[in-house]
């Protein structure tokens, strides 16, 4: 009975927002309109009686640097996908500063943002790198040293090739899927079908996770070109 009474709530809920579809739209809609307004308001996580919308993920190249500093310092990597709660824990303590997390986060953003060899890196890159500077934290006495570990962990592309960094595979993909979607939507199919033919896939959960890092490269070069 329950699941029933469930699914007729459902049903109930999707007819409403089709109908407001379809009054905005002076009473025409495509099929893209129902199956996009049904993957953005109709998936839910259900806990108990309560209906909470499943939160979308977040890509991190519209990070700023402070914000991916705060990322690392507060979740130090332990996350699978980015979300809005990441992000808005992330604000919090960046409006906070009577934090040692905060302090922290200072402390880092100066030793990094004059530094053009780590602006010019790619946000996941940049990620890699602060987790390994706060791995050494301890060890790494004010500024100029923290400077010179940066640097010699670029130079020797430490931060990108290190197995021993350990990049969560699904933001990764969701990072490609995104640009990748983005190729598609602008006018760009042939190139993003041309990308996944070059790793030997017409899909892209048909990409070896290795090769994620270099999609993204790619599709990245494409759109801002």
């Amino acid at each position: 009975m329950m699941d029933l009474e469930h699914i007729i709530k459902e049903n109930t809920q999707l007819m409403r927002q089709l109908i407001a579809i379809l009054q905005s739209k002076g009473g025409c809609f495509n099929n893209d309109d129902i199956e996009n307004n049904a993957h953005q308001s109709f998936v839910y996580s259900h806990t108990g009686a309560t209906d909470s919308p499943i939160e979308k993920d977040i890509d991190i190249n519209s990070l700023t640097l402070k914000q991916i500093i705060a990322l690392c310092v507060i979740y130090k990597g332990n996350f699978e996908q980015l979300t809005g709660s990441h992000i808005k824990k992330i604000n919090q303590i960046l409006d906070l500063n009577t934090t040692e997390q905060h302090r922290q986060i200072e402390a880092l953003h100066m030793t990094l943002v004059n530094l053009e060899q780590v602006t010019k890196l790619p946000n996941i890159a940049i990620h890699n790198l602060c987790i390994e500077i706060l791995a050494n934290w301890g060890n790494l006495h004010g500024i100029a040293e923290r400077c010179e570990f940066v640097l010699s962990l670029i130079s020797s592309k430490h931060v990108i090739k290190d197995k021993t960094i350990h990049v969560d595979p699904n933001i990764l993909f969701s990072q490609a899927e995104s640009l990748i979607l983005q190729l598609a939507k602008n006018g760009y199919r042939n190139e993003a079908v041309e990308i996944l033919n070059q790793f030997k896939a017409k899909k892209l959960n048909q990409v070896a996770i290795e090769h994620l890092p270099e999609v993204i490269k790619i599709a990245k070069g494409i759109l801002k070109n």
